[in-house]
């Protein structure tokens, strides 16, 4: 879905993936790179990449500091790292155990991730996700991990998903970046 949404967007963009998914988007097909690595792409291929995007990646690796290394080491003309991460280690819980995050991450991690970058965008959003998933924690309450996007058909649910969804977008371009919310998205120019 990201590959075709940046595509639509005007950008060059293709995708790298470890397994071998269906596309999402069928006419996306020619712009991804399955069952291989971004660190196994053709060495030309990589001299031309100047933007690396690990949009919820980072969290699921074990190593992720030398994985950002070997990639800014790989990728010569490399300018900037967009990353989508999850935010804020006290709302670590049984979700993220489930999806095979290792941990959550504050603004101050991203510094550590990206060492010498210098922050375009660096902020937390989903706020409103924030305080119940913290209610959550504290009392120890374990999340739902069956969760699955609303059925086409239903409207009423169509419709509320979309105000949700436009709420978090507007929430993101006027809340105050450091206000902690439950995850974080981060370019950096490296």
């Amino acid at each position: 879905m990201d590959v075709q949404k940046f595509r639509d967007a005007g950008f060059n963009y293709y995708g790298v993936e470890i397994s071998n998914p269906t596309p999402y988007y069928p006419q996306t097909a020619d712009y991804l790179n399955l069952n291989q690595s971004s660190l196994e792409l053709p060495e030309e291929f990589r001299k031309d990449v100047s933007l690396i995007s690990f949009l919820d990646v980072l969290p699921h690796m074990e190593d992720p500091y030398t994985f950002v290394k070997q990639h800014r080491a790989k990728f010569p003309n490399l300018k900037y790292i967009l990353a989508w991460i999850v935010g804020r280690q006290e709302l670590y819980s049984n979700y993220d155990k489930y999806v095979g995050a290792f941990r959550r991450y504050s603004l101050k991690d991203c510094y550590e991730l990206f060492p010498g970058g210098q922050p375009v965008t660096l902020q937390y959003c989903f706020h409103l996700l924030y305080l119940p998933a913290l209610m959550l924690s504290l009392c120890k309450q374990d999340r739902n991990t069956d969760i699955q996007a609303p059925d086409k058909n239903n409207q009423f649910m169509m419709r509320a998903h979309k105000l949700v969804s436009d709420y978090l977008v507007m929430e993101a371009k006027w809340f105050p970046k450091k206000i902690f919310g439950s995850s974080i998205v981060c370019l950096m120019e490296v």
